[in-house]
């Protein structure tokens, strides 16, 4: 009897620890293939949402203007992921979640030559100084490539780890007009985190059109310099007369 009850024992610790050796591999292989696997698929998606998320910004902004409603929108970015998927959710080990910092204030500013007043924007001399809205969102993924999209006075532009820049959209312009979403005292607020934040944007109005004497603009400074000085304000290609500017305010906060 005592052989048989040793045997028992000794066959007891055997199937425990090929169990605890089963559930080992199952956790190893979990940790070092799924939660990449499940993070990255996360964070892409989470990349898109954002994407959607200035896309409606931008229709936003330009609603506003076009409606002449002066009156806010308030507009939701999510600055990381705000889960995993399904499965994830059921399991103790799941990905870890990025962060994210959104920028607001002023961005690509220019100046270009016209003698009429205007109360919208403050004259230096002959010289109306422009300094477009800007809201700009980088990202700090854990398992996929950090990006960054820019609203910049009316333009959308997408940019990668590896230095490439895409236009996503552009202002409103035609007809040999140009409409720039422009910013009322432009402060720079930046918020880190990896919760929502809130965008408040607010119309106050815009101005006549200004013609721009002698197709004349200069002293630009943008880090989308190219796209600017090249594409837009190089009058020989676009054929720009007029200019409007929309002027807002806008305000970013931690949403409730």
């Amino acid at each position: 009897m005592s052989e048989k009850h040793s045997d028992d024992a000794v066959s007891e610790v055997i199937a425990f620890m090929l169990i605890f050796a089963m559930i080992v591999v199952f956790l190893a292989s979990w940790v070092i293939f799924y939660v990449p696997s499940e993070g990255h698929n996360v964070e892409i998606k989470h990349d898109e949402e954002v994407l959607r998320q200035f896309s409606d910004i931008k229709t936003g902004v330009d609603l506003l203007w076009t409606a002449d409603r002066k009156t806010s929108i308030d507009r939701l970015v999510s600055l990381s992921p705000t889960k995993g998927t399904d499965i994830s959710t059921l399991l103790f080990l799941s990905p870890s979640l990025g962060s994210g910092t959104i920028k607001i204030g002023g961005g690509t500013s220019f100046s270009f030559n016209d003698t009429k007043y205007n109360e919208i924007i403050k004259i230096n001399g002959d010289v109306h100084n422009v300094s477009l809205m800007r809201i700009s969102y980088t990202s700090f993924n854990e398992y996929s490539d950090d990006f960054t999209i820019v609203y910049d006075g009316g333009a959308v532009f997408y940019g990668n780890t590896e230095g490439d820049q895409y236009l996503l959209g552009s202002p409103i312009m035609g007809g040999g007009k140009l409409y720039l979403v422009n910013v009322s005292s432009p402060k720079e607020e930046i918020i880190l985190g990896n919760f929502p934040v809130s965008v408040k944007i607010t119309y106050k109005g815009a101005s006549d059109p200004i013609e721009v004497y002698d197709k004349k603009f200069y002293n630009v400074t943008s880090d989308y310099f190219d796209y600017w000085n090249n594409n837009i304000l190089n009058t020989s290609v676009t054929n720009i007369q007029y200019v409007t500017i929309l002027e807002y305010e806008i305000d970013v906060r931690v949403s409730p």
